[in-house]
C-alpha cells in the first residue's frame, strides 16, 4: 500500500512509496520535477468545474444555517443579546472563508484517499489559536496547519491505514509570516469622541479626497491618528488546552467535524480577547457616524469591524463600494455576497445586480485618480508584459478563480507559452509576477526554466503597464479591468475550467473574444500574437474593438468622474 504525503512536511521524493495529496507537497521543487511526479499527485477535486460549482452552493447554505448558530452560541457566552447583523458584520467574513476552507480539506481526505492508501500523520502536533481572521487567513496557507486539519479529519473519519511520524523528525514546512500589530492605515478623518455625519475610512478614492468628502459632509474635518492596536493576548492558548465548547448542533458528519474545528480555531478577537477589543473602541472611538462608506475596512481592520458592528443600529447608510475586479462577472463570488448582506447599500463598478437589492451600479472610485495620473502613449514601444497572478498552495476562499494547485498549473501554461513563441517575440517579453510568493518560489521556478526571460521588479504596477507594446493577463481581476481602462493594448487568457463567468455577463466578454482581446487557451493567444506582434497599434485602434473596450469597462470598470457626488 502506497503511503500518502498530505503536506510539505516529510516528503522524499526518493522513496517510491510515496504519493502526495496535492502539488502542494512539491511546491519547493522545480516545475520540472513537479511534471515529473505528476503521475505521483493527487488530482484536485476542484479541477471540475461542476463540482465547485455545487460544492460552493452547498458552502453557502451551510454559512446561512450556522452563522445563525453561531451568534447564538456567541451571545450565551458573552452574556449579551445582539442581533444577527452584529454577529455577521463581525465574523461572517472569517466564517464563510474558514467553512470553505474546512470542506476543502475534508474533500480531499475522501472515501477513496481513505481506503486506497496509508496515510502519514504527526505525532504530538499543537497549534497555536488564531488571535484575528487575518491570522486565520495567514494559517491556510500554513503546512504545520494544514497538516493538523489534515490529521484531525484521519482521525475524525476513524482511518486505520496509518503512518505517525514524529514532529521532530520534519522538514521543508512552510510557515507564512504573520504580524500581530494592527496599525493598519491609522489616519482618519473623523473625531471618534463625537458623533459625525459621515466617516469614510479606506474606499480608494485616496486621502485627499477622503479629506474633501469629510469635510463637505461634516462640515468640518478633524485629522486624526487611531492609536496603534495591539491586542494584549494570551499567547498560551492552543489546541490543546483550549477548552471551548460552543455546543453548536450538527447534522451530517462535515457539519460535525466544522464545529469541533470552530472551537478549536475561532479566533480569539471573538471569544478571549472579545472585551479587551470592545473596551479599546468604547475609549477611543465612543462616537458613531451616520453615514459610513469603505471598500475594504470592513475585511480586516479589527477596530473598525468592531466599531461598525457595536454602532451598526445607529449607522443610516453602510455604504461598501466594490473590491475585487472579479467581482460582477465571477459565477462564485463570497466577498460580493457578504458585502451586499451585511451593507445597506453596494456600489459596483457598473454592472446591475437583481432588482430588489441594495445595489447602485455608479463605477469604480480607484479608476478616477488613475486616469488622471497615468496616461499611455504607444510610439516605440518593443516590450511584451506578461502580468500573473498567484495565490496560496491551499484554497482560501469561495471565488471562480485559480484555487491551490490550479495557480502554479497557471504558471506552467505561461512558461509554455513563452517557451512557444518565435525568436523575435522572445526576446521582448517581460514577467511580471505577484509580489507575494506564498511558498511557491515561483521566481526560482521561472529561472531554472527561462534563464534568459527579463523579470519586470518595479514597485510602481502602473507606471510599469503604461510602458510597454502590450500586456498579457492570465487572470479576470482588477489589474486586467484597470489597464483595460487606461486603453493599454492587452490580451486575457482564461482556462474557462476555472475562471467561471455568470451567464448574464457571458454577452460581454465575449465582446472582448469578437475582437481578440480574449482567449481561451495558449494555442490561440500564441498564434494571435505571432500573426499580429508587429501591428498592435493598428489592430488596437480598430473603431469595433474601441467600441467593444467601452461597453464592457462601462459594465465592470465605469470611468464617473462625478462618482464622488454620488455616493452619499
Amino acid at each position: 500500500m502506497k503511503n500518502l504525503i498530505t503536506t510539505r512536511l516529510n516528503v522524499d521524493l526518493n522513496n517510491k512509496s510515496q504519493i502526495y495529496l496535492g502539488k502542494w507537497c512539491l511546491s519547493q521543487y522545480s516545475l520540472q520535477t513537479i511534471e515529473k511526479n505528476n503521475s505521483n499527485i493527487l488530482e484536485y477535486h476542484w479541477n471540475s468545474k461542476t463540482k465547485f460549482i455545487e460544492d460552493s452552493k452547498y458552502i453557502l447554505k451551510l454559512y446561512e444555517s450556522y452563522v445563525v448558530k453561531i451568534a447564538k452560541a456567541l451571545n450565551k457566552y458573552h452574556k449579551i443579546n445582539e442581533d444577527i447583523k452584529y454577529w455577521e458584520t463581525l465574523i461572517g467574513e472569517w466564517f464563510l472563508n474558514f467553512t470553505s476552507v474546512l470542506y476543502d480539506r475534508w474533500e480531499l481526505i475522501n472515501s477513496d484517499v481513505i481506503n486506497k492508501y496509508n496515510i502519514q500523520m504527526i505525532d504530538d502536533l499543537q497549534l497555536d489559536v488564531p488571535e484575528a481572521p487575518n491570522e486565520s487567513h495567514n494559517n491556510y496557507n500554513s503546512d504545520l496547519w494544514n497538516q493538523y486539519v489534515f490529521d484531525r479529519i484521519i482521525q475524525f473519519r476513524n482511518v486505520n491505514s496509518t503512518t505517525r511520524v514524529s514532529i521532530k523528525n520534519l522538514n521543508n514546512a512552510f510557515e507564512p509570516k504573520y504580524i500581530k500589530s494592527q496599525n493598519l492605515r491609522s489616519i482618519v478623518f473623523n473625531n471618534f469622541n463625537k458623533n459625525s455625519e459621515l466617516f469614510i475610512f479606506r474606499s480608494n478614492f485616496g486621502l485627499l479626497n477622503e479629506l474633501l468628502i469629510s469635510l463637505k459632509k461634516n462640515k468640518r474635518a478633524s485629522i486624526a491618528l487611531l492609536p496603534k492596536f495591539k491586542i494584549n493576548s494570551n499567547d498560551n492558548i492552543n489546541t490543546s488546552n483550549r477548552n471551548l465548547k460552543l455546543n453548536l448542533v450538527s447534522g451530517d458528519n462535515f457539519e460535525k467535524f466544522l464545529s469541533q474545528m470552530i472551537d478549536l480555531f475561532i479566533p480569539k478577537s471573538f471569544i478571549e480577547d472579545y472585551e479587551e477589543i470592545n473596551s479599546f473602541v468604547e475609549i477611543n472611538m465612543p462616537g458613531y457616524s451616520k453615514n459610513v462608506v469603505t471598500s475594504n475596512a470592513h475585511i480586516d481592520h479589527i477596530p473598525f469591524i468592531f466599531w461598525l458592528a457595536r454602532n451598526r443600529k445607529n449607522i443610516n447608510n453602510f455604504v461598501v463600494l466594490q473590491n475585487g475586479g472579479s467581482i460582477g462577472s465571477a459565477l462564485v463570488q463570497c466577498q460580493e455576497y457578504l458585502d451586499q448582506k451585511i451593507s445597506d447599500s453596494y456600489i459596483t463598478w457598473g454592472w446591475e445586480g437583481d432588482k430588489g437589492k441594495n445595489i447602485r451600479s455608479l463605477g469604480a472610485s480607484k479608476i478616477i485618480k488613475l486616469k488622471k495620473k497615468f496616461k499611455y502613449k504607444s510610439a516605440n514601444k518593443k516590450d511584451i508584459l506578461i502580468v500573473t497572478t498567484n495565490g496560496p498552495r491551499y484554497h482560501y476562499t469561495s471565488i471562480s478563480q485559480s484555487h491551490g494547485p490550479q495557480f502554479i498549473d497557471e504558471i506552467n501554461k505561461i512558461v509554455k507559452l513563452c517557451q512557444s513563441l518565435n525568436e523575435d517575440i522572445k526576446k521582448n517579453l517581460i514577467l511580471r509576477l505577484n509580489p507575494k510568493d506564498f511558498g511557491w518560489e515561483i521566481n526560482k521556478k521561472i529561472k531554472t526554466i527561462l534563464p534568459e526571460l527579463r523579470i519586470d521588479n518595479n514597485k510602481d504596477f502602473y507606471k510599469s503597464i503604461v510602458d510597454r507594446k502590450l500586456l498579457i493577463f492570465n487572470y479576470n481581476g482588477t489589474s486586467f479591468l484597470e489597464a483595460l481602462s487606461l486603453n493599454i493594448p492587452l490580451l486575457l487568457v482564461l482556462d474557462q475550467n476555472i475562471w467561471h463567468i455568470r451567464d448574464s455577463e457571458k454577452k460581454y466578454f465575449k465582446l472582448l473574444s469578437d475582437v481578440g482581446i480574449l482567449h481561451t487557451s495558449q494555442t490561440s493567444i500564441r498564434n494571435f500574437i505571432e500573426k499580429n506582434s508587429k501591428n498592435i497599434e493598428i489592430w488596437w485602434k480598430h473603431e469595433l474593438l474601441q467600441k467593444n473596450i467601452k461597453i464592457f469597462c462601462d459594465r465592470f470598470i465605469k470611468y464617473d468622474k462625478d462618482l464622488i457626488k454620488k455616493i452619499i
